[in-house]
């Protein structure tokens, strides 16, 4: 399935492999499709839309951050998460050239279910945030 994007170009993608998002990404609601597009050295990857060729987000693997989240019960249901390994997680991230640093959204996780490849958006309150979410490494996160 060939896509056109704003950064690549055209792609051609795997319609197999497409993350569905029912509910759309909180502030872009319209995009349901995206695709995931490694990026160089596959540490940070591209989440394009596919339906709209100017919306992509940079995401990594929290681990990156050493980062853990503990996700609720209801959420997976959500989710239709059966097994533990059904669930992929990653951060949106924002890239600040000028301090440069890299600073991931660490209270909205992307939550897949990879059996099903559907996905939301896990917006986290702060009681969430306090309970949900643990730093393996406190030096590699605040360096």
């Amino acid at each position: 399935m060939l896509i056109r994007t704003s950064r690549f170009g055209e792609l051609d993608i795997d319609p197999e492999k497409i993350l569905l998002f029912p509910r759309g990404i909180p502030g872009f609601e319209y995009a349901k499709k995206y695709s995931l597009i490694e990026y160089k050295d596959g540490r940070f990857n591209w989440l394009q839309a596919v339906d709209d060729p100017d919306l992509a987000f940079i995401v990594c693997d929290p681990a990156m951050f050493s980062l853990t989240y503990i996700v609720p019960k209801s959420i997976l249901e959500t989710l239709g998460i059966k097994k533990e390994d059904d669930l992929a997680i990653l951060l949106i991230v924002k890239v600040d050239r000028t301090a440069q640093k890299v600073i991931p959204h660490v209270q909205a996780p992307l939550l897949f279910n990879t059996a099903t490849r559907e996905g939301i958006q896990w917006v986290l309150d702060k009681n969430e945030l306090e309970s949900s979410v643990s730093v393996i490494d406190e030096e590699k996160v605040a360096g």
